[in-house]
């Protein structure tokens, strides 16, 4: 089983997207308050064939604490910024795989095409940081109730580990090489003034740059959120 080439995203538009945005909220920025959140993410992971292969054992650990932190403020009184850095948390596997793609077979009863080579322990981790710059259109439910959509550029950095044991009898180390990669995040929630729920997702995740892709490929989070003036 071998890891798949990722395209890439230029560094140049990361940084631009950030100034730009930084730029906007310097110029249209009223009263700001911090944010703290607090939730659960939920990772989807790369299909059959990347890093476990279905028919032999395997483990997926998709689900970790979220937690951010950040700033908010009004840009007029039906939309809001959002600046927050976020850590989306970790996403591991474990699993016993045949070596060579081309001795695996989903179809046949042993999973292998012939004779299963001797099986290779696949053990890998890796974790997503980083920033969120979005704006909040906002609908008034009541007084102090407020719906919102929440939608931007997720700029953040991503690793990916993986040992491989008994790899034709010998063990290997394979490392993604971290870089700033840039997503989206699109969400959703209710707040009053001094607290909110929301529900985020960030539907593309993957690792980019070299031929080590990330377990993990989106993330969805369900946070609770507090505001300081």
């Amino acid at each position: 089983m071998k890891p798949k080439k990722e395209s890439s995203w230029p560094t140049a538009v990361t940084i631009a997207t950030g100034i730009l945005f930084g730029l906007f909220i310097w110029n249209h920025a009223k009263a700001m308050e911090m944010e703290l959140g607090i939730g659960q993410t939920h990772f989807s992971h790369t299909p059959n064939g990347t890093w476990w292969q279905q028919g032999f054992p395997y483990k997926l650990d998709m689900s970790h604490l979220a937690d951010s932190i950040g700033m908010t403020g009004r840009i007029n009184s039906w939309l809001r910024w959002h600046t927050d850095y976020e850590s989306l948390g970790r996403a591991s596997e474990n699993s016993w795989d045949t070596p060579s793609d081309a001795n695996y077979s989903i179809t046949t009863p042993n999973h292998c095409n012939g004779t299963c080579l001797p099986l290779a322990n696949y053990v890998g981790s890796g974790s997503i940081r980083g920033i969120a710059l979005t704006l909040a259109p906002e609908y008034r439910i009541a007084d102090d109730l407020r719906f919102f959509v929440n939608a931007g550029p997720f700029l953040y950095r991503s690793s990916w580990n993986e040992q491989v044991y008994n790899w034709f009898g010998t063990t290997v180390s394979l490392n993604h090489k971290t870089r700033w990669e840039i997503g989206e995040k699109i969400g959703l929630g209710i707040r009053n003034h001094r607290f909110g729920i929301e529900y985020d997702w960030y539907p593309c995740l993957h690792t980019t740059g070299d031929s080590i892709p990330s377990l993990y490929t989106g993330a969805k989070v369900l946070r609770l959120e507090g505001y300081f003036s």
